[in-house]
């Protein structure tokens, strides 16, 4: 059966895709917004990390929750709660209410409720679909997930040409809302299987024990250290609109399109995600990808035209997608049932180091030129990545698609 045929994953796509976009969407209104009011690359790196620094500190307590309670609840919940905090931000700005404040302390609650909610959400893929559709439904999530960012950043831009920027920040709200009445309907439509809530309920390990199993899983364990190399995408973010405003001449449209083609790349790699996973789950392609990327990210920040600068960001999309695809979902497939929640949950911690990955971007990009932030960056995710391949024998011989 198609999985375009189960309703409640219909929805939950649906909803994720949406909630998904809001990040972006948010990267980039906040971004230019603070560009062009303060000047400042530091500002927006700290501003637009703060939601991926407090992610860490608590996604392991939203893995937890995944575990030992109804995860459909759980992503209903924080979907419905996140609606709150975007109506505040977009009338701090309509009204020029201390603006700064508001978006530093609403992107703290940003942050907390991706952090409690995102693995309850991953995992509900496998919960409606079943295990043996795993790699078909997040390919399929993300596909959707980039397809909206890579949409509604271009028209984003597109407004920002006719529309004032305050009017744009309702749109988060608004997007927040419609994911929320997905996640209702999902929850709806969703009946949890009894002898997993059966299990979860029983389940009285910590996540110091979910700790301990990862850290003596050793493919769990390098895989997690190669999550945490996503703190060099972070680094990358904060210098694209000041090189794209400054260096290509392009205007907060212009920054909006180029930023939306990175998600047409990884758009492009989560179609032929069920087609190549054979190729993609294994650690020899991980390392390969996370290679690739940094090549299409150094030569995007040399290209001397937005023709090149697109394409070079296109093949970044492309790369860095079945790069995430590679560590997800072999996180997913060898993971314990037991401990998976809490699992994915410290991937998902490990993905906060964007915050601190675009305050480092941010304030290295006020002193150094972007080719050489980028490069720097490029070189520590090289070097982890090359490292773990040769040290790690069980890193080496990593196939979960053989799982």
């Amino acid at each position: 059966m198609s999985i375009f045929k189960n309703k409640a994953f219909v929805f939950l796509l649906g909803s994720s895709a949406l909630a998904f976009s809001i990040f972006f969407i948010r990267l980039i209104l906040i971004s230019w917004y603070i560009l062009e009011e303060t000047d400042s690359t530091f500002l927006i790196g700290l501003l637009t990390g703060l939601p991926a620094i407090f992610n860490i500190l608590l996604a392991p307590y939203g893995g937890k929750l995944a575990d030992r309670f109804s995860r459909k609840h759980i992503f209903f919940i924080f979907r419905t709660l996140s609606i709150v905090i975007f109506i505040s931000m977009a009338l701090s700005v309509m009204y020029n209410f201390n603006v700064i404040l508001i978006i530093l302390i609403t992107s703290i609650f940003m942050g907390a409720f991706i952090g409690l909610e995102g693995p309850s959400a991953r995992l509900l893929i496998a919960d409606i679909l079943g295990k043996e559709k795993i790699v078909e439904g997040n390919a399929a999530q993300e596909f959707f997930n980039q397809f909206l960012n890579a949409t509604l950043p271009a028209i984003a831009g597109f407004l920002l040409t006719v529309l004032s920027i305050s009017l744009m920040f309702w749109s988060l709200p608004i997007i927040a809302l419609l994911s929320s009445i997905c996640a209702f309907i999902t929850l709806l439509i969703f009946k949890e299987n009894k002898k997993f809530k059966k299990h979860q309920s029983s389940d009285n390990s910590s996540i110091r024990d979910a700790i301990i199993y990862s850290y003596k899983n050793i493919e769990i364990r390098c895989l997690l250290i190669c999550s945490v190399t996503i703190i060099g995408w972070g680094i990358t973010q904060p210098l694209i609109p000041e090189y794209c405003r400054d260096k290509l001449g392009l205007d907060g449209s212009g920054y909006a399109i180029i930023s939306s083609v990175y998600f047409v790349g990884a758009m492009i790699a989560s179609i032929s995600l069920p087609y190549l996973k054979k190729y993609v789950l294994n650690s020899k392609s991980i390392v390969l990808f996370i290679i690739l990327y940094l090549f299409s990210v150094i030569l995007l920040f040399i290209s001397p035209n937005y023709y090149l600068a697109g394409l070079m960001i296109l093949l970044s999309g492309v790369f860095h997608a079945y790069w995430w695809a590679g560590v997800l979902l072999s996180l997913q497939i060898i993971s314990d049932e037991r401990f998976k929640g809490r699992v994915i949950s410290f991937f998902f911690a490990t993905l906060g180091l964007v915050g601190i990955g675009f305050i480092l971007g941010g304030f290295f990009g006020t002193k150094f030129s972007s080719i050489v932030v980028a490069s720097a960056s490029g070189f520590i995710l090289f070097a982890t990545h090359f490292a773990l391949y040769i040290f790690s024998s069980s890193f080496r011989n990593l196939n979960s698609y053989r799982q």
